[in-house]
Parts: C-alpha cells; structure tokens; sequence
C-alpha cells in the first residue's frame, strides 16, 4: 500500500513540475524567432521536437492542458 501512494505522490510532483515547466516555456519556444525571423519550434523543421512537447501536455489534467495552451 505504501509503494502505491509513493507512486501517486511521484506522478503527481511530476505533472505539477511538467504544468510549471510548460507556463515558462512554451510561449518563448513559440514566439521566439532565430536570425532568419522564423519561429524556433517549426512542425516542418522540428517534428521530434513537437512530439515531446505533445506528450509533456498529454501528461496534464484536461484544465492545466486549457491553461497550458491558451497561453
């Protein structure tokens, strides 16, 4: 019983840290540009990239996934 509530406890601090991880980052990976002007996270350039940034979102409850993106 006590591995099962030290597993929930573990998912739990690491969707919290995923969640605060998200807010400061992905509006600067999204809206910052390099030297040729475009976006740093292109789909077309960076698809592993987006991959990784789809299943950390995944990892949210539904409302944390709405703040996350409305950013």
């Amino acid at each position: 019983m006590g591995l099962e509530v030290a597993e929930v406890c573990n998912k739990e601090r690491s969707r919290q840290t995923m969640l605060k991880m998200l807010t400061s980052w992905l509006p600067l990976l999204c809206r910052t540009s390099n030297i040729t002007g475009m976006p740093m996270l292109s789909i077309t350039e960076r698809p592993e990239d987006r991959k990784i940034l789809e299943d950390a979102v995944d990892m949210l409850l539904h409302e944390e996934q709405r703040q996350v993106l409305s950013l």
